[in-house]
């Protein structure tokens, strides 16, 4: 596995947009593109993501209502499927699929309850737990994110929304199971 390399390069990306540097330019390599790459190896250039929440309905309002993703379908997983693919040893379960649009590059962001929350969950800081801790979603209008936020009762965290060096703002709020969800954008009207 590569983690500390894919970890590495999500903490670099999320500070880049976090400063408002620029990456240097990428020397001319006489490879093909990374991109052409890409697509000969995987038939899709997203990663959707799979979530296990300890409530589906609080997090469907989470991220439905007060981030502003939208449902765009569910599917089952029977006990023998769950059994053969490993996922989880014989228990059944329901994933809804959420998105940020609806083209076929958006994300998908697959929620799956079991009921149950993990005992050591504390989250105060991305820095206390090992795994995903955080995802970015870049807004269009700030101020409009913010608002929708408030309307739900989302605390923001820290001292945000934080202005950035490139116009923009950041502002950092967690889902109902403490995973950190970033918003980037400009402040808007």
């Amino acid at each position: 596995m590569h983690r500390p390399r894919i970890l590495s390069t999500v903490l670099l990306l999320g500070l880049v947009a976090l400063t408002g540097c620029q990456e240097p330019a990428p020397a001319p390599d006489p490879q093909p593109e990374p991109a052409a790459q890409a697509n000969e190896t995987f038939s899709s250039e997203t990663i959707d993501v799979g979530v296990v929440v300890s409530d589906m309905e609080a997090s469907l309002r989470f991220y439905l209502e007060a981030i502003g993703m939208q449902r765009v379908s569910s599917f089952e997983i029977d006990e023998d499927l769950g059994r053969r693919s490993g996922l989880t040893g014989g228990v059944p379960f329901k994933v809804e699929v959420l998105k940020l649009g609806t083209g076929e590059t958006a994300t998908s962001w697959k929620l799956m309850t079991f009921g149950t929350r993990a005992e050591t969950q504390e989250n105060t800081h991305i820095h206390n737990r090992v795994g995903m801790q955080y995802i970015t979603i870049f807004v269009n209008d700030m101020k409009a994110a913010v608002e929708r936020l408030e309307a739900h009762n989302v605390p923001l965290l820290g001292e945000t929304p934080t202005p950035l060096a490139d116009g923009r703002h950041f502002v950092l709020v967690k889902d109902p199971d403490d995973t950190f969800v970033e918003l980037i954008g400009p402040m808007g009207e």
